[in-house]
């Protein structure tokens, strides 16, 4: 699977963005194509390897769950982020450079983490998380030489029906509340706004995100993954009371924050509460 592939081949549907559903859609085509090319890569390898029973041979072994879904996205991001002996790594490993091994497997610890949040549905399902979401998957497939540019992708959609953001926006907030259940909805943020003196870090967080997402830094400062934008820059005294909460993350981790001010970290298979942010700490504008 190496060389530039023509998005065209890759047989990626056509996918009105501007229609209920669009956003969400193209996101999870996303999510899971960029597993089945990766998959792809570990299952002729591990084949030639090992022969076409590899897959039995390596849960015989106990290196693998018996009721390990290789078709699952979360499995198969899982086994590549979290194992770090897994015979998966071993296929991909040759393929990226040695210096790009860290950037590639937080990498994918950090997609685990966004495809948690795409699939329970706590994004604005809008066409700047998408292209987000494009850009990062792109980078991660460029990092073990498979030439897949989602981004492209989208821009051929968007030849096929004008996109405009703000509309989208508003069409992917009216779905939510037609096909959601909002007192259910309401119900949760109002638990989750009583019960935000009980939370500890980690528990998990089911409330909506804002569109900002953060980076942990390498000296445990926390910067605006859009602009690169420190919170040092604002609050060097209260980004030093935050290292103590990410100085067990990884660098590069992803930090996301809900509507009602509660900075987040994807934990094992969570996005979990770190603290309570008050918004006059935080970067301007971003918390009201």
């Amino acid at each position: 699977m190496s060389g530039v592939h023509k998005l065209t081949e890759l047989n990626l549907p056509r996918i009105a963005l501007n229609k209920p559903y669009g956003i969400f859609s193209a996101a999870l085509v996303i999510i899971l194509h960029f597993c089945d090319s990766l998959f792809a890569e570990i299952d002729s390898s591990l084949a030639s390897l090992y022969g076409e029973g590899w897959k039995k041979k390596l849960q015989d072994e106990n290196t693998l769950p018996k009721e390990f879904n290789f078709r699952d996205p979360q499995a198969i991001l899982k086994e590549l982020a979290r194992n770090g002996s897994s015979q998966f790594r071993f296929p991909l490993n040759s393929r990226i450079s040695r210096e790009k091994h860290l950037f590639f497997y937080n990498g994918l610890d950090d997609l685990l983490g966004e495809r948690n949040a795409w699939v329970h549905r706590q994004l604005a399902e809008n066409l700047s998380e998408l292209k987000d979401l494009a850009a990062t998957s792109s980078k991660l497939l460029a990092a073990c030489s498979i030439e897949i540019d989602y981004t492209s992708w989208l821009n051929e959609l968007s030849q096929f029906e004008s996109v405009d953001e703000s509309q989208d926006e508003a069409a992917a907030d009216l779905s939510s509340s037609e096909v959601g259940h909002p007192a259910v909805e309401e119900q949760g943020e109002n638990m989750n706004t009583e019960n935000e003196s009980e939370l500890k870090i980690g528990a998990p967080v089911s409330s909506r995100f804002l569109s900002h997402s953060y980076v942990v830094e390498a000296n445990g400062d926390i910067s605006d993954r859009n602009t690169g934008v420190k919170l040092s820059d604002f609050n060097s005294n209260y980004q030093k009371n935050l290292q103590i909460l990410v100085v067990g993350l990884k660098v590069g981790s992803r930090l996301r924050m809900t509507q009602e001010g509660q900075l987040c970290s994807f934990f094992e298979d969570h996005w979990g509460f770190l603290t309570q942010i008050n918004p006059m700490e935080w970067f301007p504008n971003h918390l009201k």
